[in-house]
């Protein structure tokens, strides 16, 4: 893969959003520090504002006052055109054009930008791979012709196309079905474990949340932040009962599928067994012996008993009490 451009800090310093003819603001007051290359997930209930916040990073909503920063510098002020050329954006709906294929899709916006015919022809079929998409068998097809995922791997393309050092997602796999969901969602892990861009991704599906954030911000009524922090302080240290409503009871479960391998106590010898990599969860690790495993190995690290395991989910279960 060619040298892409890594992700920057996001600042958001007071930021409000005061519609005409409103009592209340819709955003208010919001502060917050999104570090360079991280997943940072807005989650919260239906119009508590998170959509509105998002939107006002790449101002396609203005802000009514506050400050927004990338990389250190002040771009509240910016020609909007200018600041979305570093910003990537994807939505549920999607939004392709069906009167382009598959591949000019993808290429939109490097063309606007003036790209030359082979760069951007290279950059397409580098995104369209990367999304699992074999652009000789899909560069030529529109977007009718692809399944709801499928037509999500291509907004990811399209937005991650001029290599933009931030991206925002707004519900983008909301439209899709729980099996397609779930795959699109380990898909977009992975690639953003490779890629490292900062990531905005707006859900109210909480669950999505601990799988994608690197940190979570839970939000209440006006983008009011309750709790900003990891999945894992959240899910043993919630500190309001809104986020307690959110992590709801199962949260000592929910954390088994958050703590990798790499942190758990293991044996130096190796075993008759299957291997896991490090970053495989106590929740794979613990699928791994229910299906028939009497041990396992953990990829350059040793081999785990059943008593090592139970030994981790017992102490990973203490935390969430």
């Amino acid at each position: 893969m060619s040298n892409l451009t890594i992700g920057q800090e996001i600042r958001l310093e007071n930021l409000t959003k005061q519609y005409p003819n409103t009592a209340k603001p819709a955003v208010s007051n919001f502060n917050l520090t999104i570090p360079a290359g991280e997943c940072v997930v807005f989650v919260g209930p239906s119009g508590c504002g998170k959509t509105t916040t998002m939107k006002m990073i790449n101002r396609i909503i203005e802000p009514t006052s506050g400050k927004i920063f990338i990389g250190g510098e002040d771009v509240t002020h910016t020609p909007a055109h200018e600041l979305r050329r570093n910003i990537g954006y994807v939505i549920q709906q999607i939004g392709l054009f069906p009167h382009l294929t598959i591949a000019d899709n993808v290429a939109t916006v490097p063309q606007l930008l003036g790209w030359d015919k082979t760069k951007t022809r290279a950059r397409v079929n580098e995104l369209m791979e990367l999304v699992g998409l074999d652009p000789a068998e899909y560069g030529s097809r529109y977007s009718k012709q692809l399944s709801g995922g499928q037509q999500q791997r291509v907004g990811v393309a399209r937005a991650l196309a001029a290599d933009p050092a931030v991206l925002l997602m707004d519900e983008p796999f909301g439209a899709t079905d729980p099996i397609t969901r779930l795959r699109l969602q380990k898909e977009f892990r992975a690639l953003q474990r490779e890629l490292k861009k900062t990531v905005v991704f707006v859900t109210h599906d909480f669950e999505e949340a601990l799988l994608l954030g690197d940190r979570i911000a839970v939000l209440s009524d006006q983008s009011t932040v309750e709790q900003y922090g990891t999945p894992l302080e959240i899910l043993s240290s919630p500190k309001s009962a809104k986020v307690k409503s959110f992590v709801g009871e199962a949260a000592s479960v929910r954390m088994l599928g958050l703590v990798s391998l790499a942190s758990v106590e293991v044996s130096k010898t190796k075993v008759d067994g299957p291997t896991l990599p490090e970053t495989a969860t106590l929740r794979e690790a613990m699928e791994a012996f229910i299906t028939g495993a009497n041990a396992i190995n953990v990829e350059n690290r040793g081999s785990l008993s059943f008593e090592q395991l139970q030994h981790s989910i017992s102490a990973t279960r203490a935390k969430a009490i």
